[in-house]
Order: C-alpha cells, then structure tokens, then sequence
C-alpha cells in the first residue's frame, strides 16, 4: 500500500466542519517544532507545536506531554504518519487546534504527500463554527480557549474561571436560582426540568463528550437509577442518587446532591428518555462507574434536564435473556438479564445485618417462564417494601430484570446488586409480551413447573454443564489461574460426576465450632472451649462440631484432592458431624463402615477451586462446595439433551 492510498483524505475538512473526532484518522506531520513558554515552571515538560496533514489540507495541533517521549525517541519526526486515536478539537481565536492525546506510529517519515493548504486559509470565506454533531452549530456554543494537557494523566487540564458550562445568570437557559453548593440545603430546586413535545435537536454521541468542550446536549434512555441515600460529612448532612443514560455510542452516569437529588427521584423513571444539558463533567471512578464514558456527570443549579417524548425511534434498551431452566449455567455471581411471570409474593420480612447491627427488610418473589422452570428473586430495603406487594400477585405481572446476580443459595436463586434494573409490564420488550401471551393463553401449568431454589435449608439441585475433571482442569482451571501470583483471588467452578475414592481418616473429621462464627476452638479447661479470634469461651453444650475432610476424588480421566466441610459431610454420611461424632466414640466399628460405604458411590459434586499463599508457597486448593447422590434418571436426560446437541438424535 502507497504512503499516499493511507491517508484520510478531507479528513481535515470534515474534523473542521463538523468537530467530529469520533473516527481514527490516519495524517501525516508537515511541520514539527517546540515552543518556548517564557513564564513556564523550569520543571514543566516541553510543549510540541504540529500540522497534520491529510494530503489536502494541513490543521494547527498540540502534542499532549505525555507523548513527548515519542519525539524524544525519534519516533515522531516530519512528514511521518501517524494515526490519531483520541484527540479534541478547539477554537482559539476563530481557529481551530487539535489537541492530540493518543497516536500510533503508522509509517515512518515520507516525502511530503500532496500540496495541502491551510484549512483556515481555505474556509476563511465563512466564520468557523462552534462545536457541533452533524454539521449544526450547538445552542449557547462558545470559543474554547486554549487548554493545558496534564502530563500525569493525559487529560488536558480544565480551563480557569469556572466549570465553562452553561451561560450566565442572564441566559434563558438558566435554571431558577440557587446555592452552588451541592452540599449545602437550600429552598430552591435549582435543577431545571420539564417534559419536551419536540424530541428533535442536535444531540452529541454521550461517549463524545468531556470537560473541555461546551454547549453539548445529550440525550439517552435511562437504564438504571439507584435510590436515594442520606449521607453525612464535614460539610453536613446530604442525599445523593445517581442514575444511567444510554444511547447508541455508549452510556454515562449521573449524580445530584442534596436539593438536587429528591428532584431526580421524582422526575426521572427508567426507560423513559431525556435529555440533558449544563451537567459538570469530571473523570470517571472506575471503581463505583460502570458506565462506559470516561467521565461521569453532576447535575447542578445551572443543569437542564428534560423529559423527551418517545415515538419508538429512539434506541430501546438491549437485553440477553437467559431462560430460567438455563440459569444454572451462569457461574455464580455472574450478571444476566432474566424476563418472567410473577407467580409468588412473600411477606415483606427484616433482618438484621451482621456489620452495622441495622435493621434491613427483606421479600422474597417467585417468577417463572415458558421454560417451565422458576426462580426466586430476593428484593431487599425499599425494593423490598415498595416494588411488589402481596396485592400486585392478582395481575400476575411481567418482570423484567437487567443484570440480576446469580446466586447458589438453595441451588439457584437472583438477587439485586447495584447495578441491577427491573421493569414491570413493559410495554416496548418483544419478549415480555410473549410471556404475557403464554401466560394469558393458558401456557403456565403449576403442576408442570420445576423450581431451580429449593426452600431455605434445603439443598437444591446441582445444575450446570457437567464435565469430566481433566476437562475442568484444562477449561476451567488453568485458565483462570495461569500466571496467578497467589493473591489475585482467582475463583473458578465446575461440575462434575465422580467418586469418593479415599477418605483420609488420620485426623478427625469435625471439628469444635464457635457457634456463631463457625470458627475453630480450642480446648482450655474441663467443660471449656474458647475462641482465639474473639476471646469468647464456651461449655461442652455450647459447641457446635462441624465436617471438616480432606478427600480423594476421581473419575475415568483423572483424579484430585479436594476439601468437604460441614453440609457435605451431612449429605455424604447422612448423620451431623455431633451425630457422628458420638458414634466415633461409642462404636468406632459402624463408623468406620459408614466411611466405607461412602467410598466409590457415584455423585454429583459442585467444586469450588481458590487460589491461595500457604507459607509462602502459592497452592490451588480444591473444596466440594455441594454434593448430592447421583440420580441417574435425571442424568440421563441430561446426556440425552448433550447427544441432542451434536445432531445425531
């Protein structure tokens, strides 16, 4: 391929129209030179001056500092190519200057490819216009001014004199007025918003925008929306809530503090559309974001946020449904969308958590699918309180949930993280409204519909694709621990049909137990026991003896040791660990024969394999978290189902 044929050719002409900077553009450097700064820190980077060309036309850029270490290194040099991945675009003077934040090396130095001339040169027949998405000049556009680049991170640094979002107090898009402070009470609203007829506008992509650009207006579907929470700090008492607009480029989070935050709850609902404008844009926390914008948005006095009718045109929410019957091939832990009919309320319930000592309420809620299986779903706080009551069980309503965990407590069940959204009867979901007419239609049959939860205490079925443990080894394993360090924890799950080949009998299987924390004890006195962790001691009565084994396992492709604790050991040798404990000691004969027969009887085993640092030494520990006899009807049907999937039945 010729210099010439890699070239973007008008790429300039359309960067400066339209300040599009979503494509990668592939220009060569025409001019290379460093600027002196007179009133500069003598620790301060260099600063690069450049010209890009397309073969056309040649545009003004800067060189974030971070990548001076190209030129320093010969890498950058004139009339090389180079492909700019992530760069701004800005006005300075009525011109326009590209700020350059990430490049590849595509070519190194050519002869000068065409004769470009300056692109102010050539539009100088008309004014440049402010920054735009699509060839239309956004509303209360400004002239940026000039921006630093911050060396450490790469991002230029924001400019002086204020956020730089929004008009003054004059404008007409000013809200109603109020203390800038988010964390300070005030009686006024401060955000302004309102319900907009005209969906029509000029909307910039959400993964576009950052805090050196002005006049954008984005606009996205919300899909997700977190309650609202009290907080204190220095500063005094504050609630904030957060919420997450989507649109075809990507997605972005949204916060409102104190005064801001109740106008949120009540104005904004999830899957309805709006716009948003005026919002302080600041680097994203990767640790609290999953949005996919590198920045995350606070709404503020000077924000506008508006409702937008929705026709139907606009991007509707994209969900993967995993049918019911299928949710045990998530690992746990994992995310998925799940749709389903209602068809059990619980009481609304409280716990008490463990940490704060605080009260939290609790629901429990059954839905099922056409795959004629159902699934509990556990709501908690005001989700729990509000979201479903025993009197919505009448309608029977269609839940759709994004992004449910997938938990094992009782086999299979759902819970709501964070960053989960549910919708009930959504009228713009295809699949949602075929359960609707399955059900409607006399498609649910109770008597024919198989639980994946068992009740609580209860151990639920094992489900999930079953391998052999030299499979499990190879998929599962030792990928997910090549190149451990020993504190990664890493975690990886499998199931699998083997046996219990040995079952290792030089030390006891049980041990004493606190009865709250589980946790081992010690004998420190006739009729006492006492914990090392919290210094409690406890009586013989008070022990709880828990399993604790170390068994061999295997099956006709490998074999390994894996550890068993307390409910395995209670599905193994049918007894408590206290049960079996006594036994030991008064017939040590039938003991011993009940450890026998547990010994190569074939069962199906969830097992669990964590990395850990033992003594300095990194090990893979192997622990069957769930084990249940063979039942060898249902695995029949299961490696029916496995031959179906070749195609040969």
């Amino acid at each position: 391929m010729s210099p010439e044929s890699e070239l973007s050719r008008n790429t300039i002409k359309h960067i400066y129209v339209t300040s599009d900077t979503s494509s990668n553009p592939v220009v060569q450097i025409c001019e290379l030179k460093r600027i002196s700064q007179a009133n500069a820190n003598a620790s301060a980077p260099p600063r690069y001056r450049l010209a890009v060309s397309d073969g056309v036309h040649f545009q003004q850029a800067m060189l974030a500092t971070q990548l001076n270490s190209l030129i320093d290194d010969g890498k950058i040099s004139l009339f090389c190519l180079v492909r700019l991945n992530d760069f701004i675009c800005n006005s300075l003077l009525n011109k326009r200057i590209l700020i350059i934040l990430n490049l590849d090396i595509v070519a190194p130095p050519q002869a000068k490819i065409g004769n470009p001339i300056g692109i102010d040169a050539a539009m100088s027949g008309a004014a440049p216009p402010q920054q735009t998405i699509g060839g239309h000049a956004n509303e209360n556009a400004r002239p940026n001014a000039m921006v630093d680049v911050n060396p450490t991170t790469g991002q230029p640094k924001p400019m002086g004199g204020g956020s730089g979002f929004g008009a003054g107090a004059n404008s007409s898009w000013h809200a109603s007025a109020g203390n800038g402070n988010p964390y300070a009470g005030t009686g006024n609203s401060g955000i302004m918003t309102k319900i907009s007829s005209n969906p029509a506008g000029i909307y910039r992509p959400i993964q576009s925008i950052n805090p050196y650009q002005n006049g954008w207006t984005i606009r996205g579907r919300c899909t997700y929306k977190s309650d609202l929470r009290k907080f204190q700090n220095h500063r005094g008492d504050g609630q904030v809530i957060s919420f997450e607009l989507t649109d075809e480029s990507g997605s972005i989070r949204v916060t409102g503090f104190t005064q801001h935050a109740p106008i949120i709850e009540q104005t904004v609902h999830i899957s309805h559309i709006y716009k948003v404008s005026r919002g302080s844009l600041k680097q994203a926390n990767e640790k609290y974001n999953r949005s996919t914008s590198n920045f995350e948005m606070t709404l503020d006095k000077n924000s506008v946020l508006e409702e937008v009718d929705d026709d139907g045109s606009f991007m509707q929410v994209k969900y993967n449904f995993t049918k019911i019957a299928e949710l045990g091939n998530i690992e746990v832990k994992g995310e998925c969308d799940v749709v389903g009919v209602v068809t059990a309320i619980g009481p609304l319930g409280e716990i008490i958590i463990r940490s704060t000592g605080e009260p939290c309420n609790k629901r429990s809620i059954h839905i099922t699918d056409d795959s004629n299986s159902s699934v509990e779903l556990t709501l908690w706080r005001k989700q729990a309180e509000s979201f479903l009551t025993e009197t919505d069980l009448d309608r029977h309503p269609i839940i759709v949930i994004r992004k449910a965990s997938r938990g094992d407590f009782g086999g299979v069940c759902l819970n709501v993280n964070r960053s989960t959204t549910m919708e009930l009867d959504p009228v713009n979901v295809t699949e949602a409204n075929k359960l609707r007419h399955w059900y409607d239609s006399g498609g649910f049959n109770a008597a024919a519909v198989q639980s994946v939860t068992s009740g609580p205490g209860g151990g639920g079925k094992i489900t999930g694709p079953r391998k052999s443990l030299e499979v499990a080894k190879i998929e599962d394993v030792q990928p997910a621990f090549t190149g451990g360090s020993g504190s990664t924890g890493a975690t990886a799950t499998f199931v699998t049909r083997a046996y219990v080949g040995f079952v290792n009998t030089k030390n006891d299987l049980y041990y004493p137990g606190d009865p709250e924390t589980k946790k081992k004890l010690t004998r420190s006195g006739p009729d006492m026991w006492s914990s090392e962790s919290s210094g409690r001691t406890f009586s013989d009565d008070e022990v709880v003896w828990r399993y604790i084994m170390s068994m061999k396992i295997m099956d006709h492709s490998s074999s390994t040791w894996v550890s068993g604790f307390d409910e395995v050991g209670m599905t193994m040798f049918g007894k408590s660990a206290q049960e079996f404990r006594a036994l030991k000691e008064n017939d040590p004969t039938l003991a011993d024969q009940i450890i026998e027969d547990v010994t190569f009887r074939p069962m199906l085993m969830k097992v669990t394999v964590k990395e850990r640092v033992w003594r300095d030494e990194q090990q893979i520990r192997y622990t069957i978290s769930r084990a249940e006899p063979l039942n060898f009807a249902q695995e029949g049907r299961v490696l029916m189902n496995e031959i179906s999937s070749y195609g040969v039945m």
